[in-house]
């Protein structure tokens, strides 16, 4: 029989390498909220230079929730084991997060993936990457 957790009692998760895992995927979830607003950015820049003014607005206006994602994020003190805690055995715990800024940032990649076959299907950027001059 499964024990049951009190009610109002937040789910713990046990770390068993002192809590750099977690960095680790914060660190990962920044770089790719880095990567694809330079990429929206890039794309922006493209299709206005391509004379493609819905395409582009579209891209920049990708770009604003996911200024909105990279900067609500908690910036990380420098203390170590920021919000993490050892129990009697020397355990590392930290409380499970709801993961929604990475779910919301998850979207925004698949956003801008649309937005690129968008781009592809339209024949929008046809003959740019080749340097032909329109």
């Amino acid at each position: 029989m499964k024990a049951l957790r009190p009610r109002g009692q937040q789910p713990t998760v046990v770390l068993t390498d002192g809590g750099l895992q977690l960095e680790r995927t914060a660190l990962a979830w920044r770089r790719t909220g880095c990567s694809l607003l330079i990429c929206e950015l890039a794309a922006f820049r493209v299709m206005a230079e391509l004379d493609q003014g819905f395409i582009a607005v579209l891209f920049l206006a990708a770009v604003a929730p996911t200024l909105v994602i990279m900067l609500s994020g908690s910036s990380r003190p420098a203390t170590a084991g920021h919000s993490l805690a050892e129990d009697e055995r020397e355990m590392v715990y930290s409380s499970s997060s709801t993961g929604l800024r990475e779910l919301l940032l998850a979207l925004l990649v698949a956003l801008s993936g649309a937005l690129c076959l968008l781009v592809l299907c339209s024949g929008a950027a046809a003959g740019w990457a080749i340097g032909e001059s329109g």
